[in-house]
């Protein structure tokens, strides 16, 4: 099968699992230089957001990181993934961050890879950022929803 047996984004495919964490690899070697290219790219497709930073952007942008390495690390793993996007959606979504602002926050993050990572950014490894996004976007929304509140 093309699928992953064991990925927390049920439609992920092994080859797309193992381009984020390569490329995430390469992005987080400098993790204070990624985490401010991304802040800088997410401020300026959103100003709104800076106000609600939590702290400066350095420490922030730590906190940011060290989420990143725990959830790309745990992409192959179904439950401890699952666990930490939906407590994730619990956690921001309707609190912090609006859900519209979702989009914003990915294409932040596609925007700091391009730059940071320039031809090593390619086509494939792309849509797999995309589609990982999108289903992790997903669970967050579910997780954040009142109906699972309710249950």
């Amino acid at each position: 099968t093309l699928l992953h047996p064991h990925s927390c984004l049920a439609s992920m495919r092994a080859y797309s699992i193992e381009r984020i964490q390569s490329s995430y690899a390469l992005f987080s070697a400098q993790p204070a230089r990624a985490a401010l290219v991304y802040y800088r790219e997410l401020f300026q497709l959103e100003p709104r957001l800076r106000v609600r930073l939590r702290g400066d952007v350095e420490h922030q942008g730590e906190a940011l990181m060290q989420l990143l390495d725990t959830l790309i690390a745990a992409l192959p793993r179904v439950e401890h993934c699952t666990r930490l996007l939906e407590a994730l959606g619990r956690r921001h979504l309707g609190h912090s961050i609006e859900e519209q602002q979702l989009d914003t926050l990915a294409f932040a993050m596609i925007r700091a890879l391009e730059l940071e990572l320039g031809e090593r950014f390619d086509k494939d490894t792309r849509y797999a950022w995309i589609d990982a996004y999108r289903q992790a976007a997903a669970l967050m929304r579910r997780a954040a929803s009142p109906q699972a509140a309710a249950a």
